[in-house]
């Protein structure tokens, strides 16, 4: 599952400018005309006019073919006007003709970093660094590179030694910011961005920069404060207004963050960050037709770092869905993001299927069992359910399962919520009766944490400790749904263990089709239990996912479900003891029908 929202953020890397018009050993006729051109040229790079500088450097060339320097500039020139091939092709040729050219390999190793390049970025800022061993402009694009190699330890290490170099150098303090970020040291982040600041006062990136430090550590005012300081020095700062509409989520202050979001994509509407954080608001908002169709932003988004997949088959559209020319022909349906997602989004196969098409359903290997049990395959109108990495067969479109909702212009009015259409298997649901029978006692099934190798998961998660206030409620027994979790921890908190060791959510599945009620955070345990229409409790945090939109305590997606949303951030005990009185007044009222949303009453399987 995706972030609400993710921060703008790049590395800065330092780039060398040409030098100056220099003496020459060039033949007296051409010497004059050649220095001409080139100090013509540098005027106009100091004034940003690049294509007049490219033009005066090209015509120093016609009288100096063979002065390194003026290659330099020519590819200087072409880097500030994004030509990149040209940039490269520039700069080899004045290494070729002067091989020792530190900056020559700087800037050639910005251009191989532009690109996505970081391995050859790296090895040639290592060659500037062989040349020029006290260059710190070097030290600090190095650690960029490593940055892009994620390997943020070895990175921050780089930005010290530049800054022993040159204290100054504002590019070295705030690269070092965001490789702390990236290593969740916030304060530390939070501090380094303050240093630069102090040389820097009126950088715009360093205050949004530190806007992102302050945010991710909740400091929720102090975040708008530096970002709208950003913005002020720099209105057309785009990534600035996205982050500011970041926080402006926080605090909750929806059309001023509304109104940021478009500010940044009018500025920027390439901006892959602004794009997508756009969508989810909207997607947040209800406004499903825009958000839809914004969605796809997702693939470009570098901070998700997702890669799409590469068919050479066309990718379902809406437009192709229309022209219903689509009986007989075979569609590739895949999993993209986490298993929650595909739990939820699966509901979108028989609208599919009703179209006459055979449908391949590529799914994570824990899913497969379930999702290819018969009674699923058959409920989905799955042809053939696959587990990702298997050989695929032949198919004529394919679509990644989250685009599906933009393929049918999903909106409140037409979502597919009806429930159950998800199913545990027969042969499962009669084990796990046998292993763990009916008593008298409700039966309440708990999940407090997801993979927390997924950042999204860290403000999503919980301890067990946190629960423990519902293990001393009488009448009721109480079965842990958490995979992988400490068993000892859970057998020490008088919980039935019931899924820890489970390899699929089959058995996890066939436990939840045994249960009363099932009172889960975030995850994908709770698209499970909602998508079986099982009651399920949803304990969300004050900052909540997209798809449970704001402040609602019931969710378009799942009837059965209730929402309970954290008061304050990091709120979990007063959360727990909204949930434990909620708790205590459904054992106490006596009635298999536990699961009360608002008004609503959702009657589950009579208790025998």
């Amino acid at each position: 599952m995706p972030h609400a929202s993710r921060m703008a953020s790049t590395s800065i890397p330092v780039t060398e400018i040409p030098p100056p018009a220099q003496q020459s050993t060039l033949p007296d006729a051409n010497l004059l005309a050649a220095r001409q051109a080139w100090a013509e040229g540098n005027r106009h790079f100091a004034e940003k006019n690049f294509p007049a500088a490219s033009i005066a450097y090209a015509r120093g060339l016609q009288h100096a073919p063979h002065q390194a320097p003026l290659w330099f500039a020519i590819g200087a020139a072409a880097s500030s006007q994004h030509q990149s091939r040209q940039a490269i092709a520039a700069f080899l040729k004045a290494l070729s003709l002067q091989p020792t050219f530190p900056e020559a390999l700087l800037s050639l190793g910005n251009e191989l970093y532009h690109s996505g390049n970081f391995l050859g970025a790296a090895s040639t800022y290592l060659r500037a660094i062989a040349q020029r061993p006290r260059y710190a402009k070097a030290h600090c694009n190095l650690g960029n590179a490593l940055s892009g190699l994620r390997k943020f330890r070895e990175a921050l290490n780089c930005y010290r030694i530049a800054l022993k170099y040159s204290p100054r150098l504002m590019a070295a303090h705030h690269n070092m910011g965001n490789a702390l970020l990236k290593l969740h040291s916030y304060a530390q982040a939070e501090q380094c961005f303050r240093n630069a600041l102090h040389f820097h006062p009126d950088s715009a990136q360093l205050h949004n920069s530190l806007g992102n430090a302050l945010l991710k550590q909740e400091k929720f005012q102090q975040a708008e404060a530096s970002y709208r300081r950003a913005v002020t020095i720099d209105p057309n700062y785009s990534a600035a207004h996205t982050n500011l509409a970041n926080a402006l989520l926080d605090l909750r202050r929806f059309a001023e963050m509304d109104h940021h979001y478009r500010r940044a994509i009018q500025l920027d509407p390439v901006s892959a960050g602004g794009q997508y954080n756009l969508a989810l608001a909207c997607l947040r908002a209800g406004n499903f037709a825009e958000g839809w169709q914004r969605y796809h932003w997702r693939w470009q988004f570098r901070d998700l770092n997702m890669q799409p997949r590469n068919f050479p088959q066309p990718q379902l559209t809406r437009e192709i869905l229309l022209a219903d020319n689509l009986t007989g022909k075979t569609i590739l349906l895949h999993a993209e993001q986490g298993m929650g997602d595909t739990l939820q989004f699966v509901r979108y196969l028989p609208l599919l299927a009703a179209h006459g098409v055979n449908i391949i359903l590529e799914v994570q290997p824990r899913l497969l069992p379930l999702l290819s049990a018969e009674e699923n395959s058959r409920a989905l109108g799955a042809s053939l359910v696959l587990a990702k990495g298997s050989s695929l067969p032949h198919f004529d479109l394919h679509c990644p399962l989250m685009s599906l909702p933009a393929v049918f212009a999903t909106t409140l009015q037409n979502l597919p919520a009806a429930t159950p259409y998800l199913h545990a298997p027969a042969s499962r649901i009669a084990a796990a009766w046998k292993k763990f029978p009916r008593t008298h006692a409700l039966r309440i099934g708990l999940n407090w944490q997801g993979n927390l190798q997924s950042r999204s998961n860290l403000r999503r998660s919980t301890t067990l400790q946190t629960f423990l206030p519902l293990l001393q409620i009488h009448g009721a027994q109480f079965f842990s749904l958490q995979h992988g979790a400490d068993a000892g921890q859970i057998h020490a908190a008088c919980l039935t263990d019931a899924c820890s060791t489970d390899a699929s959510f089959a058995d996890a599945a066939a436990v939840i089709a045994t249960l009363d009620l099932v009172i889960t955070i975030d995850t994908s345990i709770a698209h499970l239990a909602a998508a079986m229409h099982r009651p399920t409790w949803i304990l969300l945090p004050y900052r909540a996912d997209w798809r449970w939109m704001e402040d609602a305590t019931r969710t378009p997606w799942y009837p059965t479900a209730q929402l309970y949303r954290q008061p304050a951030p990091n709120a979990w005990p007063d959360l727990l003891k909204i949930v434990h009185h909620d708790l205590q007044q459904k054992i106490y009222a006596g009635s298999g029908s536990i699961a009360v949303c608002g008004d609503h009453r959702y009657t589950t399987s009579s208790r025998v």
